[in-house]
């Protein structure tokens, strides 16, 4: 499984409280790059999702995605 954030929610309420991405990472506890990631809809660890959510007082479904991750094979043709 993969959490992928939800960068316009995340950025959304972020901006309405009148934080920038620096203030988001302190209150999460973060480092401000996984903040960075998060806002441009990369995927996270548990934790961070957590953090994120926890700092903007939202649940982590608000501002998450869960998706499956599919393996593909490819076969080689020789």
């Amino acid at each position: 499984m993969s959490i992928l954030a939800n960068e316009r929610e995340i950025t959304i309420k972020r901006i309405s409280r009148g934080w920038d991405k620096s203030v988001l990472a302190k209150r999460a506890g973060l480092n401000h790059s996984l903040v960075v990631r998060a806002e441009q809809g990369g995927s996270v660890r548990p934790a961070t999702a957590k953090a994120l959510a926890d700092a903007l007082d939202v649940s982590v479904f608000d501002i998450f995605e869960l998706r499956e991750s599919k393996l593909v094979s490819r076969e080689v043709i020789a």
